[in-house]
């Protein structure tokens, strides 16, 4: 089991540090059930110091359900309306109460539906329940989001804090690291979060134990990327290096074997070497699967040595000498598969809302139609009338180039023009 839901503190009492910042948001939670307060409490500070922790103590201490949307999830209006609309406007005698936490909120709004932020906004207004949002930086979540809310800060942890948690671990883990270590380790996190999973990463033999290593751990080089891990991997062939910038970037494991499947195609000269690094990869991806479905994170460390050493035991005869690190294509696919589905729901839309219909009917009746009846005086009368872009249209009748029109359109709709309906509402068989 990962050791920072293992470790989660139970109740508020057990969070490490912030004692004041906990204190204002018990109350608030009492003010809350009491009618006194604002419904919506915003905990904002550095990562690592508490802050989703508390929402899951105070939770656990009132019995409350917890029903959260981090920043993981595609958290737009259907899916937000999906999980949390019903939750925050119905009541029953028999089920319990609940909390609703938007994770991460100062990553709310990058969503790729931008109705996300109306969704949101509609369920602070909305909730009978006790919201919570958290965010690392409070000037990233909109001002009037903000006035909803009671703002609660969460500082960075002291050293001695931190320690006292890893020193508890490692009895309860009956692991014996050198005190000095744990103090490097300390001193380096100020995120409790990090500092566990170095802990972990020391105890279990992702990281070997040395004197230097707790530094270089510590430290997060924020710069270090995917490009790094591959550039250790198929150039300096380091698996320390590797290891190390593993565990340090902001990359799943699932996207680390997507981007080493990528490339190895381009890297080996024969079947045999590829082959042996497909089978290591395969059984890693395997390994990866056993620890979401058992979570055993035991695992982690057959999967990521199999990830790696599966590059490096291959005969450096069979690889290029000179080759390029390509972004992988699936992601490219997806992305284009995005881009068309946004014009889609775009046009229909504008169909919808012209011929003042239903999005399902103007998808399933009117789109399909006009596919078939192209022309160019349809497509300048479907300009003018319907409001639709060169993008728009490209897309409808299967003509011109459609990256370069795609760009325009995202440039145009930059420009939130605002396209006025005619008065005498036309029909699509005025044509």
């Amino acid at each position: 089991m990962n050791w920072t839901e293992k470790y989660r503190p139970n109740f508020l009492k057990e969070v490490v540090g912030n004692k004041q910042s906990i204190s204002k948001f018990k109350n608030w939670m009492n003010e809350f059930l009491n009618g006194k307060t604002k419904k919506v409490a915003l905990l904002y500070g550095p990562t690592g110091v508490g802050k989703t922790s508390s929402v899951y103590a105070i939770a656990n201490e009132f019995d409350f359900d917890v029903i959260e949307l981090n920043a993981s999830d595609q958290r737009n209006y259907q899916m937000i309306k999906r999980i949390a609309g019903s939750a925050v406007e119905n009541y029953s005698i028999n089920q319990k109460n609940k909390i609703i936490l938007f994770d991460e909120a100062d990553n709310l709004y990058g969503t790729s539906d931008k109705n996300g932020m109306r969704g949101i906004r509609e369920i602070l207004k909305k909730s009978i329940y006790p919201v919570v949002l958290t965010a690392n930086d409070i000037k990233k979540v909109p001002k009037d989001v903000r006035n909803l809310c009671t703002s609660i800060k969460f500082d960075i942890l002291k050293d001695s804090e931190v320690l006292f948690v890893l020193k508890n671990i490692c009895i309860d883990e009956g692991i014996d690291l050198d005190i000095q270590m744990l103090k490097k380790i300390a001193k380096n996190n100020h995120d409790l979060r990090a500092a566990i999973n170095d802990l972990y990463a020391l105890s279990t033999g992702v990281i070997a134990i040395n004197e230097s290593i707790p530094l270089s751990i510590s430290e997060r080089d924020h710069d270090t990327d995917i490009y790094s891990l591959l550039q250790a991997l198929f150039h300096k062939e380091d698996y320390s290096a590797a290891a190390q910038i593993l565990h340090r970037i902001d990359e799943t494991p699932e996207d680390v074997i997507l981007w080493i499947n990528e490339n190895i195609f381009n890297i080996y000269k024969d079947d045999v070497g590829l082959l042996n690094v497909l089978n290591n990869l395969s059984l890693s991806d395997r390994y990866l699967g056993r620890i979401y479905i058992r979570q055993d994170y035991r695992f982690w460390k057959y999967a990521t040595d199999l990830m790696l050493m599966g590059v490096l035991s291959s005969d450096k005869k069979n690889k290029k000498s000179h080759f390029y690190i390509n972004f992988p294509k699936r992601w490219i696919l997806l992305g284009k598969i995005k881009q068309r589905r946004e014009l889609i729901n775009g046009v229909c839309f504008k169909i919808a809302k012209t011929y003042n219909i239903s999005m399902k009917k103007a998808k399933s009746h009117i789109l399909p139609f006009l596919k078939k009846i192209y022309d160019d005086d349809i497509s300048d009368k479907l300009k003018k009338e319907i409001g639709l872009t060169d993008a728009e249209l490209s897309l409808i009748f299967n003509k011109n180039d459609f990256k370069k029109l795609y760009l325009k359109h995202k440039k145009d709709v930059s420009k939130k023009e605002t396209i006025k309906p005619e008065k005498v509402q036309k029909s699509i068989f005025d044509f």
